[in-house]
């Protein structure tokens, strides 16, 4: 619909018309009503009235997108009929205009200056203001101010990801520096500036000046400078990056100036100072005290924003663990959890928490007052994306199919060739705040943020190269965990060569858990039945069992390779690990099927495994007369394979079946066998010290409790741990405290049903019997109260709880002479 208000006329020799009509006049020119030009331009229609009634001028912002309006609509040309009558109309006039009309309004003087000078304008002292409280990160102001404070940092640039925060950070120093500079900040929005020449316009803008006869706008720029001591914020300068060598000409020549850039891409200049701006912390899964979470900025800002949706919006127990998970989800973006918290004026917290699993396509509709750019995650992306090479935009995207992070190593095997150098890719992209670099353990490791990887994932699933690289990750993975023999059935090497170093596997855990699903997505059982098989040892150790259990199943649903040795392996692991969750009838299908496959192939080693396992799950079932065979068997194999680990590994069950019939004698040797032959976890320390038990020597038993927790700390095995803490349970009621011995076996218990596992042999023949004489000792209310508060308890305190009852030995009591039980079993025997 078109204005109804009669069009504006200037009479051919008047003067310029005033900015007010000068809008008007383009707008009518371009045959666009007040509320089509407000929706080109990303304003209110008020705002649109205000301008051409002259009640206020368009900031520099807006005169910037103005000015890509009239380039778009090609307005800017010679008028020679309206108001506009005999003006040349440009992007440099209508800007100078726009800055008089500022002027104007702030009571400035538009008044020529001498030829050569500069307008006696001072900087401007207005800084953007927010509508919202600035939350949080003390550490990083601090930081930056003691930084500008230091004469030798002069240019000062933040860096990071899109909707991390730079501009409003460095708005809040600015503000707290600005006493500090005589003459104040002066901060210049580059958002709206397409072109790098551009660039000292809008400085001059900002800075009330305007080009004068006989001297360049950079000149008049740089003389104003080296009058007013100034802090001057450039904001958002990654897309004018060919202008920053102007920058450091004007630091050289003004001795009082100090820069502050923000940016997503370093500007690599001499003197340049790079700040990283991080993502506000948000607390780890395992944070759940609701004081403690309070103290998280990014819960601090997720709620301060959710109030002003809904006031009565707070933190509390009934919310707090979904407050947190979104947070984790959102990797503390500052722009991603404010467009969450908008959500709330419609979502609860949990409901909030499935919406943002995706949250490109979640977190949409920002305030309409901020740039497009912010309204929606998907924009902040695309903004940095775009500014990439078509060879950088091809590394981004297959960086994508990485997950938790990669190495070097793993970039080199999987991303392939592309027309960049790959290190110098990493260097640019890194630099340009898509992707960050760790150092975990000593080494470095390369990750993006989660939102930044979801649409590098989209951008990937749209190219051609998708295939080809996803599966170059599985096939990395799959050699990698496997020390090289990737379709080799004997697992004893590679433990061997991993168990010192399962962090370097739980480092990779998202990885080896993405390579699987997507065997699982193409149909790939080749790959991802070696996949996981040669990870059911850490699935064991460290957990969640049911995700190893899960993915091996979904394996074995596909078709094709009906007889090969990976549909073998994957029933393997699902039958080992449907054992540890003590899920005995779907255990021994697996493995029954594993087995009649490794015979079909004549795979010993495959078969002796399934016949282990299978004595295990008889054993667990209490027939211990078919346990007997099927470990005779397993162990006969073993011993005519001739490997020490093997049979040290056969042998740790076999030493449960004589303890369970009683053989207390030959259980301790077997055991003892076992830690001779190198086995590498804690059990057949556990084992003799159930048998010291059993013989009345409570302390033997206590410093091998003990020095199998050492292992296992060592091993940082989760599985192992929680075993050992009922260990400790048991040496607790030998020593006769039947109630702590309570507390502990109701912790052992909790912490067991969250790790999914019960370990039903030692279990059967340790923990169960110590129960038993639990409820003969304490009345059943005092049991029940003593469960419940061990119920409660995390590992560590547990642990804490039992060292407190039965104290480990006194190690600085020792003699010279003593040394660890492990060591002493393991030394050769005496032929005497």
């Amino acid at each position: 619909m078109r204005n109804s208000e009669p069009p504006l006329q200037n009479a051919p020799d008047a003067a310029p018309p005033p900015l007010r009509a000068i809008l008007r006049a383009v707008r009518e020119a371009a045959g666009v009503s007040q509320d089509g030009w407000a929706a080109r331009l990303g304003y209110g229609r008020r705002t649109i009235q205000h301008w051409e009634r002259g009640e206020f001028a368009p900031d520099p912002e807006a005169t910037e997108s103005l000015i890509q309006l009239c380039q778009d609509l090609r307005l800017f040309r010679e008028y020679r009929v309206g108001v506009l009558a005999g003006v040349n109309l440009s992007a440099e006039w209508l800007r100078t205009a726009a800055t008089d009309a500022r002027l104007a309004h702030r009571g400035g003087s538009v008044d020529r200056a001498p030829t050569g000078g500069s307008l006696a304008v001072p900087p401007s002292r207005h800084l953007p203001a927010y509508l919202t409280p600035f939350i949080g990160r003390d550490r990083d102001l601090s930081e930056l101010r003691r930084l500008l404070a230091r004469p030798d940092v002069r240019l000062l640039t933040l860096t990071g990801p899109g909707g991390v925060g730079k501009t409003r950070l460095a708005l809040h120093v600015a503000k707290q520096h600005g006493t500090e500079v005589r003459e104040g900040v002066v901060f210049v929005a580059l958002a709206p500036v397409t072109q790098a020449a551009a660039v000292v316009p809008s400085v001059a803008q900002a800075l009330g000046l305007v080009e004068r006869s006989g001297q360049s706008l950079l000149g008049t720029v740089a003389a104003n400078l080296r009058q007013h001591p100034t802090l001057l914020i450039l904001d958002k300068f990654e897309h004018l990056v060919e202008a920053a060598p102007t920058t450091t000409d004007r630091l050289a020549e003004c001795p009082e100036l100090k820069v502050v850039v923000t940016s997503r891409v370093a500007l690599r200049l001499y003197g340049e100072r790079e700040y990283p701006v991080k993502p506000l912390e948000a607390p780890a899964a395992s944070v759940l005290d609701l004081e403690h979470l309070a103290e998280y900025d990014a819960v601090r800002l997720f709620v301060d924003r959710a109030q002003g949706v809904n006031p009565e919006f707070a933190l509390n127990s009934a919310n707090s663990a979904a407050i947190a998970s979104i947070c984790r989800r959102l990797d503390g973006l500052p722009l991603a959890l404010e467009l969450a918290a908008a959500r709330v004026r419609v979502l609860t917290p949990d409901a909030l928490v499935r919406h943002v699993a995706h949250p490109l396509r979640a977190l949409t509709g920002g305030a309409r007052d901020l740039p497009w750019r912010q309204q929606t995650l998907r924009a902040t992306i695309a903004w940095s994306h775009d500014l990439l090479l078509p060879a950088e935009q091809v590394l981004f995207r297959r960086f994508a199919v990485f997950a938790g992070g990669f190495t070097l190593e793993a970039a080199e095997a999987v991303v392939g060739e592309i027309e960049l150098d790959l290190l110098d890719g990493l260097e640019s992209l890194s630099s340009k705040s898509l992707i960050y670099q760790q150092n975990v353990a000593g080494h470095a490791r390369y990750a993006m943020l989660e939102m930044l990887r979801e649409f590098a994932r989209e951008k990937l699933a749209e190219s051609p190269d998708e295939l080809a690289t996803r599966h170059a990750h599985a096939r990395y993975y799959l050699t990698w965990i496997s020390g090289g023999q990737p379709t080799n059935f004997n697992w004893l090497p590679v433990i061997a060569d991993h168990l010192s170093s399962w962090d370097q596997v739980e480092e990779e855990r998202a990885n080896l858990r993405e390579a699987v699903a997507w065997c699982i997505q193409s149909g790939d059982l080749d790959t991802g039945g070696w996949l996981v098989w040669k990870q059911f040892q850490f699935w064991h150790r460290r957990g969640p069992l049911r995700e190893g259990r899960t993915l091996a199943e979904q394996l074995l649903r596909l078709e094709g390779g009906r007889h090969s040795g990976a549909r073998a392996a994957a029933h393997c692991t699902a039958g080992f690990l449907a054992y540890a969750e003590a899920d005995l009838d779907a255990a021994r299908q697996h493995l029954e099927a594993g087995l009649a496959l490794a015979r079909a192939m004549d795979d010993p080693m495959t078969a002796r495994f399934c016949i282990e396992t299978l004595g295990r799950v008889a054993l667990s079932e209490g027939d211990l007369a078919m346990a007997r065979r099927l470990l005779d068997e397993a162990l006969a194999m073993a011993r005519e394979a001739g490997d020490p680990m093997l049979i040290s590994f056969t042998l740790w069950p076999a030493g449960l079946l004589s303890y369970a019939s009683g053989e207390y004698e030959t259980a301790r040797s077997q055991w003892e066998d076992v830690a001779r032959l190198g086995y590498p976890d804690p059990p057949p320390l556990q084992g003799l010290g159930h048998v010291a038990l059993v013989e009345g020597d409570v302390d033997r038993a206590t410093q091998l409790f003990y020095e199998a927790w050492d292992v296992a700390q060592r091993r940082n095995s989760m599985q192992s741990k929680l075993v050992i803490l009922g260990d400790l349970a048991v040496l607790a009621l030998a020593r006769g405290y039947p109630e702590s011995a309570a507390r502990l076996l109701g912790a052992h218990d909790h912490l067991f049903a969250q790790f999914g596992s019960r370990d039903d042999v030692m279990t059967r023949f340790f923990y169960d019997r110590a129960l038993a004489d639990v409820r003969k000792a304490i009345q059943a209310g005092a049991l029940t109260n003593a469960w419940t508060a061990g119920a409660s308890m995390s590992l560590d305190d547990a642990y804490a709880y039992a060292r407190s009852i039965v104290p480990p030995p006194e190690h600085d009591r020792r003699s010279a002479n003593a040394r660890p039980l492990l060591t002493s079993i393991r030394a050769p025997r005496s032929n005497h």
